[in-house]
């Protein structure tokens, strides 16, 4: 820029940066679409959710890469402003689009897409849902796009016995072949149980079948990338070995500063559903820890107090959530609906991947095994401070919704929170929820686009007051059998 003084030239070069990152387009990877015969001759497939805030029409450009079956390419949609669009099938929609995917086999790939038209990303939202008939419904799982890593991955969590089986899944996040270890540790990990090296090509999917067969009745898988550029990212899967129903287990990837502390937002035992909390101990040392249960005034308060635990080095333990706390005892009632939020707090400096935290709610099938969802214990840096976004809310004949929220009490003050909830296209919708939360409480709204008119859409939650962090999340209960598919905030 000749002739140009620093200071302008700085101007100048601060406006096109400015440019240069409002032109650039927001992108989210969804970890797998597919439509496949599994165990038992179930037959899953994937339904999208995708949607936009933004003010002005959204393109959406989905690149679709095979790693089963053949016929990667690209389509799109174009969602009006404000949009939520749900995509019931997501292989039959792309072969709509002319992808060449064959019309019966193995088809399963990984969904990358990318949002034009000036949408931020904080406005745009990708979910899937993925799910087998049974029981006059459907069993499955929600995850949306992938939590990365250029590093480690670790799945904790896994189970395999008579009762549940467990999956590993792999995924390259980017265009270039990476290569990555998987190495499967049982429920003490003193050694490797089974490493797998894998080679993975840009874009590419791929699963590990039941690794604790033979080895363990649980454990973790730990994913290191060992070349390439590329990020990655992994996720497991339980399967009731009866209804194949499957809840989805989240990756934890190194980074989070917020700490080894930990937010369950909901144990219980109530309407015949129960919990199951996951603690798993990632270092050599053992973990002592400060579990803190507040009962809900919405189920019963009984109960509430704190208790130390005690975890040993490389350890992982399962347990049920009530049980647990009458063990360490807690007043807990041998009768009778009882639920509320658990607090896991280490000492200060405690990194967070230290431990891994999660909880999996369920209920007995008529016919045998389970149905339910996994979820993970939340940091404070991935609790809300004032606003979130709950995505994917549906409200018909086969899916309803319910919206959940919790304060995380580190403020040790009340919060009051806003819930609007919108349509599918974008519009709030009337007499918004209002909640005041003491520390620890928990509080759900079940099925509030049932009585507002609404199919499907989402939820806005705003803090009105209170210093205290908080959570938000979702569930799609099927109107059929009522399993649950767990739909985490986003902000």
């Amino acid at each position: 820029m000749p002739g140009l003084g620093a200071a302008r030239r700085f101007a100048l070069l601060a406006v096109l940066s400015a440019r240069i990152a409002r032109a650039a387009d927001p992108e989210l990877f969804l970890p797998v679409v597919l439509d496949v015969l599994g165990e038992g001759g179930a037959h899953y497939t994937t339904e999208l959710t995708v949607s936009s805030r933004a003010a002005a029409a959204t393109t959406v450009r989905f690149q679709y890469t095979a790693s089963a079956g053949g016929g990667s390419g690209e389509a799109s949609v174009v969602l009006l402003p404000g949009e939520t669009r749900v995509i019931a099938d997501a292989i039959e929609f792309l072969r709509g689009q002319g992808l060449q995917i064959p019309a019966d086999g193995t088809r399963i790939g990984t969904l990358r897409a990318v949002f034009s038209g000036g949408a931020a990303a904080a406005d745009v939202f990708l979910g899937g849902r993925t799910s087998t008939p049974g029981a006059g419904g459907t069993f499955g799982l929600f995850y949306t796009g992938a939590v990365t890593s250029t590093t480690t991955a670790t799945i904790p969590g896994l189970q395999q016995g008579p009762a549940i089986r467990s999956n590993v899944a792999v995924v390259n996040a980017g265009p270039d072949p990476i290569g990555v270890r998987v190495q499967i540790q049982g429920s003490t990990a003193l050694l490797d149980v089974a490493i797998f090296d894998l080679t993975l090509p840009g874009w590419g999917w791929t699963q590990l079948n039941q690794p604790l067969a033979g080895l363990a009745t649980s454990g973790r898988a730990i994913v290191t990338r060992t070349s390439g550029a590329s990020p990655f990212s992994a996720y497991g899967v339980l399967n009731d070995a009866v209804t194949s129903d499957g809840s989805f287990v989240p990756p934890l990837v190194p980074g989070d500063p917020a700490g080894a502390d930990r937010l369950v937002p909901i144990v219980l035992r109530a309407a015949g559903y129960q919990t199951e909390v996951t603690f798993t101990n990632l270092t050599a040392e053992v973990l002592q820890f400060t579990v803190t249960y507040t009962g809900s005034p919405q189920l019963s308060v009984a109960g509430t107090g704190s208790r130390i635990f005690f975890l040993s080095p490389r350890s992982q333990r399962i347990l049920d959530a009530m049980a647990l706390l009458s063990l360490l005892g807690l007043p807990i009632p041998a009768e009778g609906n009882v639920g509320g939020s658990l607090l896991v707090k280490f000492d200060p400096g405690t990194p967070s991947g230290a431990i891994a935290v999660g909880a999996r709610t369920y209920t007995t099938a008529r016919d045998g095994g389970t149905f339910g969802l996994f979820y993970p214990g939340l940091t404070s840096g991935e609790c809300a401070t004032d606003r979130a976004f709950v995505n994917g809310l549906q409200q018909n004949a086969t899916q309803r919704s319910n919206v959940a929220v919790v304060n995380r009490g580190d403020a040790g003050d009340p919060v009051a929170l806003r819930v609007t909830y919108h349509g599918a296209d974008g519009a709030p919708l009337p007499d918004p929820d209002a909640v005041t939360l003491s520390p620890g409480e928990w509080r759900q709204f079940n099925q509030p686009l049932a009585s507002r008119g609404a199919a499907g859409g989402y939820a806005t939650v705003e803090r009105l007051s209170g210093s205290s962090r908080w959570a938000a999340y979702g569930v799609l209960n099927d109107q059929h059998n009522s399993d649950g598919s767990y739909i985490p905030m986003s902000r």
